[in-house]
């Protein structure tokens, strides 16, 4: 199954009560890649590189963040989750397979 992800360059910051925000480098920029739920970290690193048009030799680091609904009441924000291996990369894709296939489950309404 492929889906689409979302990238955002920029850097993971501490607010002052010591949670960590992302911020963007370039405000309200996005971009998106379709990768497949098989893909390994090789693979996802040179797809996301090209997709934001950086060289073969340039560094990037991939990360994310638990949504908020999945934090329960008593914390408010994640900490960053870093992708640095195939493990990491299949635990990140079964995570982002299970948040797509609630979305394709739900019965569709008729107008009435």
């Amino acid at each position: 199954m492929a889906m689409l992800v979302r990238l955002v360059r920029g850097e993971w910051r501490k607010d002052d009560e010591g949670r960590y925000e992302h911020v963007s480098a370039l405000e309200g920029f996005t971009m998106a890649v379709r990768l497949r739920e098989t893909d390994g970290y090789n693979k996802v690193v040179t797809a996301v590189k090209e997709r934001l048009a950086l060289r073969e030799t340039d560094d990037i680091e991939l990360s994310y963040q638990w949504p908020q609904w999945m934090m329960g009441p008593e914390w408010k924000r994640a900490d960053p989750i870093y992708i640095l291996n195939d493990e990491d990369m299949t635990l990140f894709m079964a995570i982002r397979a299970d948040l797509e296939e609630p979305k394709k489950s739900l019965p569709k309404h008729s107008p009435k």
